[in-house]
């Protein structure tokens, strides 16, 4: 009776799963047939009983499990359906049992797709046979749900003594005849369903039940924490929700009656196993949008994917429970695995976690860890990893991240406990946060972390780790490691290959995957022989494997990475030659590929690569061959010489070739709107996915209508955008206007020289910021979007534009980052103080002085919140100083503040750099007098610029305004060696200059 009472809440709860009601077996078994019943229980049987028992074969074992499980389940619907109307309900129940899922993975651990078998039918008359089609049918061919129906006439729970010994009569009645089944009346106009015997539903002779021996019926195990465990970590593998539904129903149930022998307690391991669940379950979904709300498939039912932000926090909960058990209870203690779980979630939460929040709080749980006796045993060097990658993959997006994870790699080398002590993958870690931030040294720092730091802390460097360098300087975009980038690689590879071959050295032995990446390292150099370079590796990798020595033969990646190379690399006047080379090597592919070297067959990559070669080849006619390619693409694949054929982005590189080019608007403008207008009209004719313009593509059109015709761009790119909203609405599936296209569009507007075009940038502006409060995420603007209203206005400067920009930013930043939806950096002071120097109002430089001030007394008092300024603000004021146009008497006072200014920068320890001081010598000529005085000044400035290492063609021209013809002369002509010509152009003056002169200028953007 307690039994069937505490079956029949669990079925009122919708999401238990059927290891709930299994745990119930033992009295429901014996309920629903006591004569059969043992009268010994398994702790009074010997040890060998019970091996011998175990030694059944598996599949008897699964059968006589599947036929107890949908017994059980249909018995608890009929209880529920007696209980509510009688034997009236019976169709109801039987039906509703059709369409139970059961099934199990193998014994004692249940899969919920297997056996999931459903019926439609709302209604089976008795009449009809049962379909065979699952283990839920045979139950009902059997009769069991016609037993316990009968049996439960007076309720759920509760059985009156008549009804007692009738049920006893009917069971010894039933054991003298095991074939037949007394027939069920109702009175609902059904016909009685038919007697069924054993026979038609025998089971395979392999599954037979021996008779003469020992019977084992599993149910008469006792339910241990162990196979409650087992069965609870299935099913948080498969939906995390229901796991820990289930957790949290059999504490009702320990709590309610501890005594009850069908419950356990669940223990700490049980809470580590739902958290398990949230972190690796198949219920999340690694891509999805925590505010799209949308769902998924998987398996044959349709489950919610649950995003990684909620899996997070439900994961964080289930640890504070335990935490706070353990402290007041000392129960349900968290391991080291209940924390790096917790931990490990946080850290894969990085998708949308732009102010470093998610990785945040498990740097909490690693520092409260820290701080107790007891969590300082549980410290591992797989825990700190686990954060420090977090860290180390919001490098570049989130404002400190990657001086977080250093400060975590010192704490680990400097530390004493073997335990945390680093490894290779917590540098490889390191290295990989390098190579996404935007370090302006991150290759040198990442191969000064495998050359030293690796080596004082005796960690072996692998393949992985040596790649990861690579990508570094494929990565970094500093002038002064592009100079070296290709040497470096070649270094590195070499070194690697050395290391194989000569020392064995298994563990670094270069991949396919290694070459690509040197290529690319090598295409990002700024040396004029790295096309060139770059196709003797690929060449290097073909001799590697006749040799034998290493077998790395190459591959469609190889082949494209050269390609790459030549459309990034290599000097102007060489960008034709490298375009065209290209296209040999795509026409080399082709080739091989036919010829039976199937690995390097050209893909739609390939083709783009070539597109891209001539979009950035800043050749007059990269257009046209741009489009005379994607043609060829297309013929190829209409004829059936190809199998590929263009994507979007052969399309979008297209467009842009088209903007890059020098083809007059005429021309240009039709072109590029008729790609765009072709790829909506075949996307909504096909709805094939790898035709529809994307985000990318609207930005492209954007940026190519800017390029060719400043006066009709922001209106031509103004319809583009109102066009791409009318597709999306029309739910046809076309790209969804965000973020990035009203960036776009306000940047268009920005630089217009269209009446009313910083309103119109502000009204979009505006407009997002108001979509956004409404809970539009898609449409939070950003630093970007607040930049672009800026320039707008700094752009129509003299009109107002300054004050109104001035007044957005002190807008924007009296409300909160959380507000506002984003956290601005100093450029967007940047861009007021330059447009107060475009204004020409009286009080410029007196607004511009006042916004650095502030910005230096904010971070003086509180340096870890404030902004601090940095080189562009103090050159952005010597602009403004520059740009003073008022008496004698104010000039004099500018420059002063220009002078002051330079000193402030060189002590704030930010550093000069070229820009600054062609500002400088522009303000000098604009300020002061043609005399002594500014050749001294001129002369000591200049001087100053030489030993920083910042010359270049700004520099020397404004020199060149700056300085009496004798000066210039002597100052910069002589140490030139052309001190005999009377007037060299820069180019000429650069190519003779002193390399020192200008080692330290830094084209990093």
């Amino acid at each position: 009776h307690h039994c069937l009472h505490v079956m029949t809440s669990i079925i009122a709860k919708p999401k238990v799963q059927p290891p709930i009601i299994l745990s119930m077996h033992k009295a429901c078994a014996k309920t629903r047939n006591p004569t059969k019943m043992k009268e010994t229980t398994p702790q009074e049987s010997s040890r060998s009983e019970l091996a011998e028992n175990r030694r059944r074969p598996i599949r008897q074992r699964q059968t006589a499990y599947r036929e107890l499980c949908c017994a059980l389940a249909v018995h608890a619907l009929a209880i529920q359906s007696g209980s509510s109307g009688g034997g009236s309900n019976a169709v109801g129940a039987y039906t509703q049992a059709l369409t139970i899922p059961l099934g199990f993975q193998r014994f004692g651990r249940f899969h919920r797709s297997s056996y999931d078998q459903r019926v439609t039918t709302t209604t089976l008359p008795f009449n009809e046979q049962i379909p065979s089609f699952g283990p839920t049918t045979a139950c009902l061919q059997r009769g069991f749900v016609a037993q316990t129906f009968l049996r439960s006439s007076n309720g759920p729970g509760i059985e009156s003594d008549q009804g007692q010994e009738k049920r006893q009569d009917q069971d010894q009645g039933q054991h003298q005849n095991q074939n037949h089944v007394a027939p069920a009346k109702h009175t609902d106009g059904h016909r009685q369903l038919a007697a069924t015997t054993d026979d038609d539903n025998s089971i395979d002779d392999d599954d037979s039940i021996d008779d003469n021996s020992t019977e084992y019926k599993f149910w008469d195990d006792a339910l241990t924490i162990t196979s409650f465990n087992m069965d609870l970590h299935n099913l948080a593998m498969e939906d995390a929700a229901k796991a820990e539904d289930m957790l949290n129903v059999m504490e009702d149930l320990y709590t309610t009656d501890p005594d009850n022998p069908l419950s356990v307690q669940p223990d700490a391991a049980s809470y580590t196993t739902v958290i398990e669940g949230w972190c690796y379950g198949k219920s999340i979904n690694p891509a999805a949008d925590p505010d799209s709300g949308e769902s998924d498939l998987y398996d044959d039912g349709v489950q919610n994917m649950y995003d990684p932000q909620y899996a997070a926090e439900r994961a964080q909960a289930l640890l504070d429970i335990m935490e706070e058990s353990c402290t007041s209870t000392g129960r349900l203690c968290p391991n080291e695995l209940s924390y790096m779980f917790v931990c490990q979630k946080w850290s894969e939460c990085y998708k949308f976690d732009n102010f470093g929040v998610n990785i945040q709080k498990a740097q909490d749980i690693l520092t409260h860890l820290k701080q107790s006796e007891g969590g300082r045993k549980m410290l591992t060097v797989k825990l700190y990893s686990i954060v420090l990658e977090g860290w180390c993959r919001r490098s570049g997006k989130v404002q400190g991240a990657m001086e977080k994870a250093l400060s975590i790699l010192d704490e680990m080398e400097a530390s004493t406990d073997p335990n945390i002590r680093p490894n290779v993958l917590t540098y490889t870690s390191v290295i990989g946060g390098l190579a996404r931030s935007r370090d302006r040294e991150l290759a040198t720092k990442a191969e000064d972390i495998l050359r030293k730091r690796m080596v004082e802390n005796d960690v072996e460097p692998d393949m992985v780790a040596y790649t990861s360098v690579l990508n570094c300087w494929a990565k970094t975009r500093s002038r002064k490691e592009r100079m070296q980038s290709s040497r470096k690689a070649l270094l590195l590879l070499e070194e690697m290959e050395h290391a194989y071959i000569k020392e064995d050295k298994y563990h670094v032995k270069p991949n396919v995957i290694t070459y690509a990446t040197a290529i690319k390292a090598i295409g990002n150099s700024l040396s004029d022989d790295a096309p060139s370079l770059s196709e003797k590796v690929l060449r290097h990798m073909y001799d590697l494997t006749e040799s034998g020595a290493i077998q790395v033969p190459p591959n469609t990646g190889s082949f494209n990475a050269v390609i790459a190379s030549l459309s990034t690399s290599g000097s102007k006047h060489k960008k034709r030659e490298n375009a065209k080379h290209a296209e040999r090597l795509l026409v080399e592919m082709i080739k091989r590929s036919r010829e039976g070297e199937t690995s390097i067959e050209p893909n739609v990559k390939t083709w783009g690569g070539v597109l891209r070669a001539w979009s950035l080849s800043r050749l007059p006619d990269s257009g046209e061959q741009a489009q005379r390619v994607l043609d060829q693409m297309q013929r190829w694949y209409d004829e059936g010489q190809s199998s590929v054929r263009p994507n979007v982005v052969c399309y979008t590189t297209t467009i842009s070739a088209w903007g890059k080019g020098s083809a007059p608007p005429e021309v240009a403008l039709p072109q590029i709107e008729g790609i765009l207008q072709d790829m909506e009209d075949m996307y909504t004719e096909t709805q094939d996915i790898d035709v529809r313009p994307n985000k990318i593509s609207y930005v492209a059109a954007i940026d190519a209508f800017m390029r060719k015709d400043k006066r009709t761009s922001a209106s031509r790119a103004q319809a583009v955008v109102d066009r791409m909203m009318q597709l999306y609405l029309k739910g046809l599936g076309h790209d969804r206007p965000t973020r990035i296209i009203f960036n776009a569009l306000i940047n268009a507007w920005s630089r217009s020289s269209e009446p009313n075009a910083a309103d119109n940038a502000e009204k979009i502006f505006r407009w997002m910021e108001q979509q956004y409060q409404q809970g539009d995420a898609f449409l939070k603007p950003d630093e970007i979007t607040l930049c672009g209203v800026l320039n707008a206005w700094a752009n129509n400067a003299q009109n107002g534009g300054a004050l109104r920009a001035q007044q957005i930013l002190d807008h924007t930043g009296s409300l909160s980052p959380e507000k506002r939806g984003f956290v601005y950096s100093i450029v967007c002071h940047n861009i007021v103080i330059k447009a107060w120097g475009r204004s020409k109002s009286p009080d410029s430089l007196e607004r511009a002085e006042a916004i650095l001030k502030q910005l230096e007394e904010d971070y003086e008092r509180n340096p870890s919140t404030s902004i601090r300024p940095d080189t562009t603000t103090y050159s952005s004021v010597i602009n403004c100083c520059a740009y003073y146009d008022g008496d004698l008497a104010g000039m004099a006072r500018a420059f002063k503040v220009a002078a002051q200014t330079f000193a402030n920068l060189r002590q704030s320890g930010e550093g000069t750099n070229n820009i600054t001081f062609g500002t400088l010598f522009k303000a000098i000529t604009r300020l002061t007098p043609m005399d002594e005085t500014r050749d001294k000044l001129t002369k000591f400035y200049f001087n100053l610029c030489v030993r920083d290492g910042q010359v270049d063609s700004f520099v020397l021209s404004q020199v060149r305004l700056a300085s009496s013809a004798n000066l210039f002369r002597e100052m910069v002509l002589k140490p030139c060696g052309i001190a005999d010509e009377d007037d060299p152009s820069r180019d000429r003056i650069m190519s003779k200059m002193p390399t020192e002169w200008g080692a330290n200028v830094d084209d990093y953007q």
